[in-house]
């Protein structure tokens, strides 16, 4: 499996009162579901 990796602020996970794991996990479905829209999924 391929992965992808970015460097965040660690106020974006202040901002968003989001821990990394959650915020990893959230930008995962939202990935998901806009592949999912493109009936690329």
């Amino acid at each position: 499996m391929q992965a992808i990796q970015t460097d965040l602020p660690d106020e974006i996970f202040l901002s968003l009162k989001e821990t990394p794991e959650g915020l990893s996990r959230e930008i995962r479905m939202a990935a998901a579901a806009k592949l999912y829209e493109l009936s690329r999924f």
